[in-house]
Formats: C-alpha cells, sequence, structure tokens
C-alpha cells in the first residue's frame, strides 16, 4: 500500500496549521501590546481593561478562518472593533487583525468581488468612530489613515491572489501535459509491445499449426517448422528486452539496447510471411537519402501489423508490400487477396488498425483502408519523409 500519499497531505496540513497558528500568534502579541499602550496613555481610567485584552484576544483568533471563509473573518473582526469602540475603550488596536482580514479577502477569486466586499468592510470602519462615545469625523486623520491603509491591503491582497492563481494554472497546464506525454508514452509502449507480440506469436502459430499438421507424414518439414518458431522466439527477444528496458528506472544502470528495426530488416517480415504459405510481391522504391530511424521504425510496424493481419484473418493466399517515397512522403502498402474485416472481424484486428493508424498521426501522417477492386483489402500509410 502507497503511504507517501497521505503522508505528504498530512505534511502539507501541518504546514498549514503552523502558519495558521504563527500568524494569529503574532497578530495577538501586536494587538495585546497595542492595548496596553492605549489603556497606558488614557487619559482617564478605564472600566473592565481585561475585556478590552479579550476582544483583542478573540479578534487575532478569528484569523483562523481567513483561508476556508475570509469575508466571514472579516466581518468577524469588524464587529469586534465594534465592541471594542462601544464599549468605550481607547484607540483602536483590534483593527490589527482587520488589515490581515482584509489581504485576504481581497485574495479571493473572484477579484472584482472580493475588492467590493472590501470595500465594504472599509466603510463600515470609517463609520464605526462616528458614533458615541468617541464621535469622530469620518474625514479625521484618525478614521481615514488607517482606512487608507486598509484599501492598500485590499490592493495588495488581490494582486497576490492573482499572482497565486496565474502560478496555480501555470502549474496544472504543466500537470496536463505530463499527463499528455506519459499517456502517449504509455500508447507507444502499448504499440511496440502489440507490434512484437502478435506478429511473433501469429506466426508461431502458424508453423507450430504446421508441425502439427505434417507431423507424422513429413517429419523433415515438421522440424523445420519448429526451427522456425525457435527462431522466431530468438528474433523477437532483443525487441522485447528493448521495449521493456524503456519502462525501467532511468536511474539505474541499463545493459545496452537493442537496436530499432527499419527498413532494412524488412525482408525478414517478408521471409516470415513467405514461411506462412503466403506468396509475397515487392514494389519497394526508396529515395538516395536514408530516412530517419523514426519514420523507418514507423513503417516498419504498420507493415509488420498488416502482415500480421493478413496472416491471422485475411485468409488470403497472395501479399503485396509496397512502399515508394520521394522528398517529402514515404508511401507504405500492403494488399491481400483474401477477404477484408467485416462487422465481425473488425473486433479482432481493431487493436492493430488503431496501433497503425495512431502510429501514422503520430508522425504526421494518414492511414486509410479499405477494399480492392477485384476482392482483397489495402492499408495504405503516408509518412511525411522528415519525421523525427
Amino acid at each position: 500500500m502507497n503511504t507517501a500519499a497521505p503522508a505528504l497531505r498530512a505534511h502539507h496540513t501541518a504546514r498549514l496549521l503552523h502558519a495558521e497558528l504563527t500568524l494569529a500568534g503574532a497578530v495577538t502579541a501586536v494587538t495585546v501590546t497595542g492595548i496596553w499602550f492605549e489603556i497606558a496613555g488614557a487619559s482617564r481610567p478605564v472600566a473592565i481593561p481585561a475585556g478590552a485584552y479579550v476582544i483583542g484576544v478573540v479578534a487575532a483568533a478569528a484569523l483562523l478562518l481567513r483561508r476556508r471563509w475570509p469575508v466571514w473573518a472579516g466581518v468577524a473582526v469588524l464587529v469586534l472593533v465594534a465592541v471594542y469602540h462601544f464599549s468605550g475603550y481607547p484607540g483602536g488596536a483590534p483593527a490589527i487583525a482587520l488589515f490581515v482580514a482584509l489581504y485576504f479577502i481581497g485574495a479571493c477569486d473572484p477579484p472584482v468581488r472580493s475588492f467590493l466586499i472590501g470595500l465594504v468592510v472599509i466603510a463600515g470602519w470609517l463609520v464605526i468612530p462616528s458614533l458615541p462615545p468617541s464621535a469622530l469625523p469620518w474625514y479625521s486623520w484618525a478614521t481615514l489613515g488607517p482606512a487608507i491603509g486598509m484599501v492598500q491591503f485590499v490592493v495588495l491582497g488581490a494582486v497576490a491572489g492573482q499572482v497565486r492563481r496565474g502560478h496555480e494554472r501555470t502549474l496544472e497546464t504543466e500537470q496536463a501535459r505530463m499527463r499528455e506525454r506519459i499517456t502517449q508514452e504509455r500508447l507507444g509502449m502499448a504499440r511496440e509491445l502489440h507490434d512484437v507480440i502478435a506478429h511473433t506469436v501469429s506466426a508461431i502459430s502458424v508453423q507450430s499449426g504446421l508441425a502439427l499438421d505434417v507431423f507424422e507424414d513429413d517429419p523433415q518439414k515438421a522440424h523445420q517448422a519448429i526451427v522456425r518458431i525457435r527462431a522466431l522466439a530468438k528474433q523477437a527477444m532483443p525487441e522485447l528486452r528493448r521495449t521493456l528496458q524503456l519502462l525501467r528506472d532511468d536511474t539505474q544502470t541499463a545493459p545496452a539496447l537493442a537496436p530499432q528495426p527499419g527498413l532494412a530488416q524488412l525482408d525478414e517480415l517478408l521471409n516470415q510471411a513467405r514461411d506462412a504459405d503466403l506468396h509475397v510481391e515487392t514494389d519497394i522504391t526508396l529515395p538516395a537519402t536514408e530516412l530517419s530511424s523514426f519514420v523507418q521504425l514507423t513503417a516498419y510496424r504498420i507493415v509488420q501489423e498488416a502482415l500480421t493481419n493478413v496472416i491471422r484473418h485475411a485468409e488470403a493466399t497472395t501479399v503485396t508490400v509496397a512502399i515508394r517515397a520521394n522528398e517529402e512522403w514515404l508511401t507504405v502498402s500492403v494488399a491481400d487477396n483474401g477477404h477484408g474485416p467485416d462487422q465481425a472481424d473488425e473486433s479482432g484486428v481493431g487493436l492493430g488498425l488503431i496501433g497503425m493508424r495512431e502510429r501514422a498521426q503520430s508522425a504526421g501522417g494518414t492511414m486509410s483502408t479499405g477494399v480492392r477492386r477485384g476482392g482483397g483489402f489495402v492499408i495504405t500509410a503516408e509518412l511525411p519523409a522528415t519525421a523525427q
């Protein structure tokens, strides 16, 4: 069972809690200190001074709500500031928590709505000191000065919120690209494994069936079929190792990988088709300049899968492999004289056709299928000659 994710979440939660308590503790310390100075410098004795400290501590504690309910945290602090004022306590030290609450209100999404809510809270602050017992004009510096500072905190929070949301969107985009890249790599691995295994197993199935059919009447021919089976298995192993090696951790020391097959190995595919009692005709014209290994691998796999489908499903006797290239395009065609996939057959060859089409598209090309004139089935792929 993987415990990494729960442990990471627990660590993240612990860090958030530590940050919440640290901020609330700092605001509490500053607020309590401010209240002490305000009471000590008051021109008249303060009744029940402990109440002032309680209000200041509760106002700071209300900031613990700021991440989940920032607006309600701001409203709660504003109410406590009003209680502090109407209780006749001097100054307005609990308003320190209001600055912090307004910063987090400004950081909310959507920013315009959050900014308007912040202005409403600030308007409440302007009204409170104008009421008894202090009855200060709203335009007095003791009232207007802190209000200007509060507006600045709302704006600062809005800017910080926009930056944070932009960073989150960038991170989400990068994660989506990474997931897409991983998906494409997995599809590529699946195609490689399917092409190698399906082709080899199909050829082995044909040769083993031949060996069983002639085992008693023609032991020599059965022996030849078994030799071909062994050769097919030996040929497939390096390709399987190369494909599986790509799944290994890249930090591990890996043995040298088998080279990727290309057009130079087409003769091996054609000979395997001939061993399956298919008459193989070829029409291959390659360009003077060597094609990239990616294009060659794509063409090789398409021919390989097409021949596999012919052997397994088409009941054909003849297959024609045509490859033509110019400076821009490589055209691959595999045609047989068997029956094409009908509605019932398509489930059996569907993965192969899908894989071939995905290979062609990954190279920037196209693939089409159709029925030949006079009977049979044809697969045609057009690949950019310069694809990498």
